[in-house]
């Protein structure tokens, strides 16, 4: 297998199970077939206009930006996430934007601790004609509602949506 440049080989003498690492930025290893990670870091979206994207993530989420700069061909980057959290939003400026995330309830999960914090972001979403669906209590998904970004992206705010429910409901109903 060849990889480009930046890729290397650090190991099985099978030739089958490769073990690449990047140099750039050393982030991924295979290890028998699977990969290990040390992070996941981002989600990459598209923005027509940063300033609303900043302004209504910054509004309805505990995001805050990280760091808003131009990087070389790729254009003007926004890095949106918690603070002392490993896991954000990145948005790169374009033109024109569309929702990247499209079809089958595709969307941006975002977790609260109580109710009433998905009720806050829903009255407020219906105040400023965002709110895509309502508070519902969803089973396994937890107590949720959904309002869509300035791109159209659809951003579900949740509370109870435990991962070890989510699987047992699976195991259950498959």
């Amino acid at each position: 297998m060849k990889w480009p440049e930046t890729w290397v080989d650090i190991g099985s003498t099978s030739g089958v199970n490769q073990r690449w690492i990047n140099l750039e930025c050393a982030r991924l290893v295979s290890n028998g077939g699977g990969i290990v990670m040390t992070a996941f870091t981002h989600v990459n979206l598209r923005a027509a206009d940063l300033d609303a994207t900043r302004i209504w993530y910054e509004k309805y989420t505990p995001l805050a930006v990280q760091g808003q700069i131009q990087v070389g061909e790729i254009g003007e980057v926004l890095w949106l996430q918690e603070p002392n959290e490993e896991t954000g939003i990145v948005f790169i400026g374009v033109e024109e934007s569309s929702p990247v995330l499209e079809g089958a309830f595709a969307h941006v999960g975002i977790a609260f601790s109580e109710r009433s914090e998905v009720d806050n972001v829903a009255a407020l979403a219906q105040a400023d004609g965002c709110l895509e669906r309502e508070p519902v209590d969803a089973g396994p998904a937890g107590y949720l509602c959904v309002a869509t970004d300035p791109d159209g992206n659809l951003v579900e705010f949740s509370v109870g949506q435990e991962l070890s429910d989510f699987r047992n409901y699976i195991s259950e109903n498959t």
